[in-house]
């Protein structure tokens, strides 16, 4: 069963390709993160395919089968059901989630706002943690290269009468000592590893109100400091996601109503580093992002032989600021600036499943989106004067969006079925596109637009999917096309520092950028999947993501009509090798490639394409203890993930690390 919909369905009837990974494939791996995890789909990307050990929080962001994005993911993630995206900015913490917590993830690549609306338009991608059982105790510790040290207890049992309620909790503690991603030739005294520190807690409470009522809370929380790669550098983020759902069921009817809240704070300090990498000062003090959301959500479906209708509405209001210091004079920032607004949506869908025989189901919903953007400001106060130098008040916006999605799903011959779907999905701007500037290592500035509208996706796909008992094939050929993307359009590069509008302040060299709405882009492409095993040990699985992208239509004097959208590689594979045997060794070999791209705009900064290798040993001893070796990056790649002006990143390099699973009870 998987939630490719807003309700449980058979993978065998769902209308878009799902990827389903289990806790059995989350264990046989040598990632230490969800995001690194996913990372052997393909069609899933990190922003900069950089892996979430070291990437910035802002740039934590995803895609699903190359649809691209800024720093705002275009595609919705899943926590139990919750929104995970950042309410402010639609980043995701990661580290929020660890591995060992988690009972599955649906991967639903293709436009998925029809059910579930805003951030969607890309795929929905649905973490799912472990379930409360009759009673389980675990423990897990890992450590390794570079200070890595990874540790968590999870927890459950059931009671009451019938042991009807269910309590769950998981508590982990996460440091890792980082590496410079600093490309060798460029590096100098002033960088330093990217250290992290996190600390997370789940908490889970639910159970049988009667026969046909239940009620489960979840709690989620992260407390977690990152350096940034130089000395003055550093973030932190905490974040808390709460929710309380109510599912009944009446005769074949089955509804789910779902309160959810987010609180979040982010401080981010960003520092200019001279041109010989010698020295650095603080260029921008982030101390303060406060954001807030809270959202309603109800669902209801009907079951049937012959019909399955589903209606449901969500609603979220959210609220985000960005307080932070700038313009260094002598040893203080001297300016502040204070920028924020508010944001609503609302959705309604409706939906109908009509099962035409057993071979053949149709699907058609609709949904309808209200978006609102409310008191836009922001403000600019002399520190020294305590004057206010600006004050502005951006005018309040709205949208209306349609999402319909038409799909069919039929069983052609004994293990040969066709799934082809058509439809249209959105992307809202965030509050942090919205009105809040920011800045990249390599004198990268990047200024906010209160202009922006809505992007928006058109796309079709149609797939095939051959099963037989050890053999199993998906191919999937895709379009879509995205009206008004937004982009970090480059506005200049300088080689003299100055003051470049908007931009205000740019060191040289260093460019100025804006979030622009830019024309359209389209993509077509090929998502293929083989896996199969041969006899009871070995099992192996192929994946590739081949894709033509380019923009269609901008401004003529921005000259970008023909150009690849940034970020998006024209191939993607991936492939892993599974050798298991209960009396030796389990041997898991993880293999992706990740083909050229640009990182930029203007298609100046090209990024090589990267291969990377990574392997597990495990073993069981007994029925209680596992114990692991894994190697990420065996060959050392030295890969180029971003390239600007003034600074050339780089990715993880080799990692080793070993650990132990304790557990007792319900496995």
């Amino acid at each position: 069963m998987v939630s490719a919909g807003r309700d449980p369905i058979p993978l065998s009837e769902a209308v878009p390709s799902v990827v389903v990974l289990d806790r059995r494939a989350l264990r046989a791996t040598s990632a230490l993160t969800a995001a690194d995890l996913l990372r052997d789909v393909a069609g899933f990307s990190l922003l900069r395919a950089d892996s979430s050990l070291a990437a910035h929080p802002t740039a934590q962001s995803i895609t699903l089968r190359a649809v691209g994005g800024t720093g705002a993911s275009r595609a919705l993630v899943l926590l139990d059901g919750v929104p995970l995206n950042d309410a402010y900015a639609s980043w995701i913490s990661w580290n929020m989630v660890p591995l060992e917590a988690l009972e599955s993830i649906e991967v639903t690549q293709g436009g998925g706002s029809a059910s579930w609306g805003n951030l969607a338009m890309g795929g929905v991608l649905h973490l799912a943690t472990r379930e409360p059982g009759p009673g389980r105790v675990d423990l897990s510790a890992r450590g390794g290269e570079r200070g890595l040290v990874d540790v968590g207890v999870d927890l459950a049992t059931r009671f009451g009468e019938q042991e009807r309620w269910g309590v769950s909790g998981h508590l982990g503690r996460f440091d890792f000592g980082g590496y410079s991603n600093i490309a060798p030739q460029l590096r100098g005294p002033v960088d330093v590893p990217l250290e992290t520190t996190a600390a997370t807690g789940h908490f889970s409470l639910g159970g049988n109100l009667s026969d046909a009522l239940a009620l489960r809370t979840r709690v989620a929380a992260l407390d977690e400091e990152r350096g940034a790669g130089t000395p003055l550098s550093r973030n932190a983020t905490r974040r808390l996601l709460a929710s309380v759902s109510l599912d009944g069921t009446s005769g074949r009817s089955n509804w789910t109503t779902r309160l959810h809240l987010q609180d979040s704070t982010f401080e981010n300090v960003i520092s200019t580093v001279s041109d010989d990498r010698a020295s650095e000062e603080i260029a921008v003090d982030q101390f303060d992002i406060p954001s807030s959301a809270v959202g309603l959500s109800a669902t209801w479906t009907r079951g049937g032989e012959r019909h399955e209708p589903s209606l449901g509405f969500d609603t979220q209001l959210t609220e985000g600021e960005n307080r932070e210091d700038f313009l260094l004079v002598g040893d203080r920032l001297t300016r502040r600036r204070i920028a924020g607004g508010e944001q609503f949506l609302a959705g309604l869908y409706v939906g109908d499943r009509w099962r035409f025989s057993e071979r053949m189901a149709f699907e058609l919903v609709g949904r309808v989106d209200r978006w609102e953007k409310r008191d836009g400001t922001r403000d600019v106060l002399d520190l020294d004067r305590g004057a206010t130098l600006s004050q502005e008040r951006f005018a309040d916006g709205s949208d209306t969006q349609l999402s319909p999605r038409l799909g069919l799903v039929a069983s052609l011959a004994d293990g040969l079925t066709l799934r082809t779907s058509a439809y249209r999905g959105f992307r809202a701007p965030t509050i942090n596109e919205l009105y809040k500037p920011f800045r990249l290592p390599g004198n990268v500035v990047n200024e906010a637009n209160p202009e922006l509208v809505p992007e928006s996706l058109l796309g079709g796909e149609v797939g095939l999917d051959w099963s037989r008992p050890r053999l199993f094939a998906r191919a999937v050929a895709f379009w879509n096309r995205i009206d008004d993307p937004v982009i970090n359009r480059t506005v200049a590069v300088v080689t003299t520092s100055g003051f470049v509008p908007p931009c205000g302040f740019v060191p040289a060299p260093g460019s100025c950028r804006v979030r622009d709405n830019v024309g359209s882009q389209e993509s077509y492409g090929l998502d293929a999947e083989l896996r199969g095993s041969w006899g009871r040990r070995l099992g192996w699985r192929l994946q590739a993501l081949l894709v033509d992208a380019e923009i269609v239509e901008a401004p003529p004097e921005l000259g970008l009509v023909g150009s690849d959208p940034p970020l998006i590689a024209s191939e993607t594979f991936s492939a892993q090798l599974r050798w298991s045997d209960p009396r030796y060794l389990d041997v898991t070999l993880d293999a992706r490639h990740v083909g050229s791209r640009f990182a930029d705009d203007r298609n100046t900064f090209p990024l090589p394409s990267q291969t990377l290798i990574d392997l597990q040993l495990s073993r069981r001893f007994g029925e209680h203890l596992q114990g692991f070796v894994a190697v990420q990056n065996v060959a050392g790649e030295e890969s180029v993930i971003d390239a600007s002006p003034a600074l050339e990143r780089i990715g993880p390099p080799r990692l080793v690390h070993v650990g132990l699973r304790l557990g007792w009870g319900d496995r």
